[in-house]
């Protein structure tokens, strides 16, 4: 039971730190405010999470999940066209993780290296990989405008100003992957 509680605990402190990180903003999130919320200490949230950095990294991760796309998608769905638009849905359906990824992503004590990915870069490059003429895509700042575009559109979604339904951004960025990259990897 005792562990329930703490994986549990765990959850309710990410929840709080992507709340009050949308509410805001990442820079004013206030362990000492989710310490009080949740009737716990602050040295609490610093036992399960070790700095406030590592907490706001976890919440980012925790928001990053929540608006994956990844839940209902078959494995020979089209990764562009499929899970880009179930990505804003479940932007739409999580409009705070939206807020606090986008927040995150320009914050600038955000940490990203090989002990920290960055779960929406991660993401891209998946979605890239599945492209023929992508073997350079790891190297190339594509995948990261695509990280950002998701992002953006993403909280766009959360604010009501595109629907998972409105396929003509998707369209497009899809379009200029399948036809303009290969163009412009032989420019690299």
């Amino acid at each position: 039971m005792a562990r329930r509680t703490l994986r549990n605990l765990d959850e309710r402190i990410l929840k709080k730190a992507v709340a009050y990180g949308a509410l805001r903003g990442v820079g004013r999130v206030s362990t000492k405010k989710i310490a009080s919320d949740l009737k716990i200490t602050e040295p609490t949230i610093y036992v399960h999470f070790g700095t406030k950095a590592n907490l706001l990294y976890k919440a980012y991760c925790y928001a990053a999940e929540m608006t994956s796309g990844k839940e209902g998608l078959d494995e020979g769905a089209s990764l562009i066209r499929d899970r880009l638009p179930a990505m804003v849905e479940a932007a739409a359906a999580y409009p705070e993780a939206a807020s606090y990824i986008v927040d995150y992503r320009h914050y600038e004590g955000k940490r990203f290296d090989d002990r920290s990915p960055d779960p929406l870069l991660e993401d891209a490059r998946a979605l890239l990989a599945g492209y023929a003429g992508h073997e350079k895509a790891e190297d190339i700042p594509l995948a990261e405008l695509l990280a950002e575009t998701i992002s953006t559109y993403g909280l766009m979604a959360a604010k009501g100003k595109l629907k998972a339904d409105d396929g003509k951004a998707f369209g497009a960025f899809a379009n200029f992957l399948e036809s303009g990259t290969k163009a412009a990897l032989e420019g690299i």
